[in-house]
């Protein structure tokens, strides 16, 4: 899975990466989402705004994933 995910970030427009990452590891978009903000975060050490940077998106809307994904392993 790293390997295929590490391949996606090098080469986006790649489709057959993309099918097999989402396919075979991510039953839902959502998931697929949140697996790619953790990996940026763990890129980016640990920042929030470094990672919200580089994927264009606010800050808050990548708390509102990880709290989302909080919430549902405490189900």
């Amino acid at each position: 899975m790293k390997f295929a995910f590490n391949q996606l970030l090098k080469h986006p427009m790649r489709e057959d990466l993309i099918t097999k990452v989402i396919s075979y590891n991510h039953p839902s978009l959502e998931e697929y989402i949140e697996e790619i903000i953790r990996y940026k975060i763990e890129e980016n050490q640990g920042s929030i705004k470094e990672t919200a940077t580089e994927l264009k998106i606010s800050r808050s809307k990548i708390y509102r994933y990880l709290d989302k994904e909080e919430r549902n392993h405490q189900k």
